[in-house]
């Protein structure tokens, strides 16, 4: 199968280089940087610069850019007959846009990815194990096409309403960004001091900034229902610090759900 990536950033190039790596399928990169395309050019079978050369290739075509990039994209792929895809990591939106042309569209999101950016972030094991959102009206016929794509990159594919998606992103994955912003900014200057904690912690604001500034923007709602829930949890510990065994039993509760998310509770 022939398949198109628009963004070879570490989610587009970790996807080509994982379909790759299968056998099954003939891949086409492009990419605004010189430098990616020159990186990926001997790893895949083809790069581009030209979207009808990307469209006359492909059966798929995979957006893997900024949401708000992906939007804008949407418009030059109205005529394309395969299957678009992209990897935003918001759907409400996505999905909106997409309604107005028609085609036939699915909104996808690996929870993949790390802080490293440029070729050194692809990884053709990154999705391994890992559950890929999908979400859309596909024909079945479509669905089971887009679901062997996702297993072939090594991730479980899981179907989801957008909005739910959005507002469980902007609890596991937006807000904690966020926090990292937070934390980074007020911790900085003593920066020289930082320990594996303080790193470990912040390690979310390493992110892309265009990326970020594209999920911030558009799940803005939920990320501020998910803030103001997290400030009154602040609240109610700043609250409980005043009493040490209410203190303990906060903790043990919360030691006990982490450990619960590992598997060793």
């Amino acid at each position: 199968m022939k398949v198109g990536i628009v963004g070879l950033g570490q989610i587009g190039g970790s996807l080509a280089l994982a379909l790759k790596k299968t056998g099954k399928y003939r891949i086409t990169g492009m990419d605004i940087s010189e430098e990616i395309r020159e990186a990926i050019s001997g790893k895949i079978d083809g790069v581009t610069e030209n979207y009808g050369e990307l469209k006359n290739f492909s059966e798929i075509v995979i957006l893997a850019v900024p949401v708000r990039e992906i939007k804008k994209l949407l418009g030059i792929f109205r005529d394309f007959s395969g299957i678009v895809m992209d990897t935003g990591s918001t759907k409400v939106e996505v999905m909106e846009e997409a309604r107005k042309y028609g085609f036939r569209f699915v909104g996808g999101h690996p929870l993949a990815g790390t802080e490293k950016i440029g070729p050194e972030s692809w990884s053709s094991s990154l999705f391994q194990g890992t559950p890929f959102f999908l979400t859309g009206n596909l024909r079945k016929k479509d669905r089971v096409v887009v679901e062997n794509l996702v297993r072939d990159t090594g991730a479980n594919p899981v179907w989801i309403e957008p909005e739910i998606h959005d507002r469980i992103m902007a609890y596991t994955s937006h807000m904690p960004y966020v926090l990292a912003l937070a934390l980074t900014h007020l911790s900085s200057k003593f920066s020289r001091f930082w320990g594996p904690g303080i790193k470990s912690t912040t390690r979310l604001a390493a992110q892309n900034p265009e990326m970020a500034l594209d999920i911030l923007f558009t799940n803005r709602k939920n990320i501020e229902d998910a803030l103001q829930d997290f400030s009154n949890v602040l609240m109610e510990l700043k609250i409980l610090m005043r009493d040490p065994e209410e203190l303990r039993k906060f903790l043990e509760e919360i030691y006990r759900k982490r450990r619960e998310v590992d598997g060793s509770g």
